[in-house]
C-alpha cells in the first residue's frame, strides 16, 4: 500500500528433505523500479502500479507479482490501483451500501475475528464471480448505478453486533462501461520472442516451421508400397496417348515386380500371379 512502511520480500525456501531453509543466497531484481524498489529483502512502494520481482537462487528462478495501491476516502470514483477500505460494524437486520463507478473490481469482506461469518457481502447491478479459495471475495463487473452491499442477515434485536472490514479494489482492466477520465496503465508491446505466430529467438514464422516439420515426419514414416501393387505413372506435360500410358504402366509394373522378387526372394510371373513357396 502506498505510504506504508517497507515490507520484507516473501521468500520461502524448502530443502531436499522437505524442511524450510533460512539461509539462502540469491539475486532479486524489479522489472519496473518506478513502482517499487528493493533494499536488500525490503520492498518499498513508490507509485501505484503493478510489476514483477524476479528472484534467482542457485538454479531456481521464480517471479513474484507486486501491486502497489493507493488508499482513497470514497468508493464513487476509484481509479485503477486505488483501494477503498472501511471498517463495518453491524447489528442483525442492518444493511449498508456504497456506490461504485462502472468498471472491474475486486470486493473483499474480511471478518474482524476468525470464524465470524455473520456479515454477508453482495452487490447490485453487477456481474460477479466468487474467489474459489477465499470466502467473501468476488471479482465484479459493475454497470452504471452499481452498489456494494453488506448486510447482517440475523433477526432484528436478536444477537450481538459483528465487525468486519470492507475493501474495494479497482482493477487495471478496461471495460465497456468505463466513464471518461479513467487512467489505465500503458499496455507494453509484446516482446518479439513471445509474439503469437513467431518462433523463439526471432526465427521464421512458427506456423510455417510447424507445417514443414509435419511434412518431414510424414515423409519419414510413409508406409512402403506392397509387392506387385500398381502405380500409375505420371504423364508428362502435354497430351499423352492411351498406348504410351499403357506402355509406361507395364514398365513400372515389371520394375516393381523385379524389385519385390529381389527383396523377398519370391517368384512372380509378369501377369501378377504368385506361386507358393
Amino acid at each position: 500500500m502506498l505510504g506504508d512502511a517497507a515490507r520484507e520480500l516473501p521468500l520461502h525456501a524448502v530443502g531436499p528433505d522437505g524442511e524450510p531453509v533460512e539461509l539462502i543466497a540469491g539475486v532479486a531484481t524489479v522489472a519496473d523500479s518506478g513502482v517499487l524498489t528493493l533494499d536488500g529483502r525490503l520492498v518499498r512502494p513508490r507509485t501505484p502500479g503493478a510489476t514483477w520481482v524476479r528472484v534467482d537462487v542457485g538454479e531456481c528462478v521464480t517471479r513474484i507479482a507486486a501491486h502497489v495501491e493507493e488508499r482513497v476516502d470514497t468508493s464513487t470514483a476509484l481509479q485503477p490501483f486505488q483501494q477503498f477500505a472501511t471498517p463495518v460494524r453491524m447489528v442483525p437486520g442492518e444493511i449498508r451500501s456504497w456506490r461504485v463507478a462502472p468498471g472491474m473490481y475486486r470486493l473483499e469482506l474480511l471478518p474482524a475475528h476468525p470464524g465470524d461469518s455473520a456479515l454477508l457481502l453482495t452487490a447490485s447491478r453487477t456481474n460477479c464471480a466468487p474467489e474459489i479459495r477465499v470466502p467473501q471475495v468476488y471479482y465484479c463487473l459493475a454497470r452504471p448505478g452499481a452498489s456494494v452491499i453488506v448486510s447482517h442477515p440475523g433477526r432484528v434485536g436478536n444477537g450481538l453486533a459483528s465487525d468486519a472490514q470492507l475493501r474495494v479494489h479497482r482493477l487495471d482492466v478496461p471495460s465497456a462501461y468505463d466513464p471518461p477520465g479513467i487512467r489505465y496503465s500503458p499496455r507494453r508491446p509484446m516482446p518479439p520472442h513471445a509474439a503469437p505466430g513467431r518462433a523463439h529467438g526471432g526465427r521464421a514464422d512458427g506456423r510455417e516451421a510447424r507445417v514443414q516439420a509435419a511434412a518431414s515426419r510424414r515423409e519419414r514414416h510413409a508406409p512402403r508400397r506392397r509387392c506387385g501393387s500398381r502405380r500409375r505413372a505420371r504423364p508428362d506435360a502435354g497430351e499423352v496417348t492411351e498406348g504410351v500410358r499403357r506402355e509406361r504402366s507395364a514398365v513400372v509394373r515389371e520394375a516393381a515386380i523385379e524389385a519385390c522378387v529381389a527383396r523377398r526372394g519370391r517368384f512372380s510371373d509378369p501377369a501378377g500371379a504368385r506361386q507358393p513357396r
